[in-house]
């Protein structure tokens, strides 16, 4: 399965070519250049039992400022000429790629005869100017036809490293694919050390189809004479199910510089997303802290919690934390940053948004 889906992530022409067909209009016209806007890895099944076509696709900005969308969309094909092609919008997390970033759309197109259509093609309208588009990626991708439900898929990895003198080094990364079953991931990692500097990174991936995800992302890092970082990564992404994410760090320097940085997303298509993520940095000479919690739901609701705090005993303190909330139903989305220090600056901040599309 794990292959399947791995072989699927293929990039459209190098993942960045993008080429206007916009009803006879002239090649490429008012659409953004190939090495600037382009499609990259995807997913897209055809659920044969359940009339269903299900599948997500990314849209990357490869430039140097946001790209605002005006809307995005999909059209799937077949080989006969006997079933019309058949259009549908994509749901995504939002209008604006972030400059050197993407957004990750999914959809779910209900079918009747689903082996009928073996491609899907992805596009998307600029919103500089409403008579350009509709701008598709240049080759379709296809779609794979699926005729049963696997079990679920689960991946535990835990990493922990510790010396008396020296750097220690903990990392774990959890990757879990399910389809029809539910996908759980989870990585701990943990790094201490007497004498010297601490790293710790812990990542968590799980993808469902048509089943839930759930991602958990914790990491620890000590030091008692040196500088100390940790850092997690947690992504939950469902078709068709729900999805949760939670991630943690913990950065403690006790004569040292400490550095907390957490990223939790949580993204659904046909069901709720859950995120809960906190970073919290203590140093003895500085500490900075940075959380991150963005979650999309289209079916479901989608509530965001992040939190970011360090503490400083006698240099700088820094805490940032954002918080995003994306649902056609409902959203919510909290967050809080808090700095603290004894002798020195101390900076705070911390923003949340929350948008109901529906």
């Amino acid at each position: 399965m794990a292959k399947s889906i791995i072989a699927l992530l293929v990039m459209c022409l190098v993942a960045s070519r993008v080429t206007a067909r916009p009803l006879g209009s002239p090649w490429n016209q008012g659409c953004p250049a190939y090495n600037q806007i382009g499609f990259g890895p995807h997913k897209a099944y055809a659920i044969s039992g359940q009339k269903m076509i299900i599948g997500n696709v990314q849209i990357y900005n490869h430039g140097r400022q946001p790209f605002p969308l005006r809307g995005a969309a999909y059209v799937l094909s077949g080989p006969s000429r006997q079933h019309q092609p058949v259009y549908g919008d994509l749901r995504c997390p939002g209008t604006i790629i972030p400059a050197g970033g993407f957004l990750r759309c999914g959809f779910l197109a209900p079918v009747k005869n689903v082996l009928s259509y073996n491609t899907f093609n992805p596009f998307f309208y600029p919103s500089s100017n409403s008579r350009v588009g509709p701008c598709y990626c240049q080759q379709p991708y296809p779609v794979t036809p699926r005729y049963g439900l696997s079990g679920p898929a689960t991946s535990s990895p835990n990493a922990n490293a510790f010396t008396n003198s020296g750097v220690a080094k903990g990392l774990a990364e959890a990757m879990s694919e399910a389809f029809g079953g539910p996908a759980y991931s989870e990585a701990i990692s943990k790094a201490k050390t007497w004498k010297g500097d601490a790293f710790s990174l812990a990542k968590a991936v799980a993808d469902a189809v048509y089943g839930p995800a759930e991602a958990n992302a914790f990491s620890a890092a000590q030091a008692v004479k040196g500088n100390a970082a940790a850092a997690t990564n947690a992504v939950a992404n469902s078709i068709g199910g729900p999805a949760t994410a939670n991630g943690g760090a913990q950065s403690t320097a006790w004569n040292g510089i400490a550095a907390a940085n957490s990223k939790a997303t949580g993204n659904a298509y046909g069901g709720p997303a859950w995120v809960n993520n906190n970073a919290q940095a203590t140093g003895k000479w500085g500490a900075q802290a940075n959380a991150a919690g963005q979650g999309s739901a289209w079916g479901g609701p989608a509530i965001v919690q992040s939190g970011a705090n360090s503490d400083a005993r006698w240099g700088p303190s820094t805490a940032t934390n954002s918080a995003d909330a994306v649902s056609d139903q409902a959203a919510i989305a909290a967050g809080s940053a808090q700095a603290v220090t004894s002798a020195g600056p101390a900076v705070a901040k911390s923003g949340s948004g929350a948008l109901v599309t529906g």
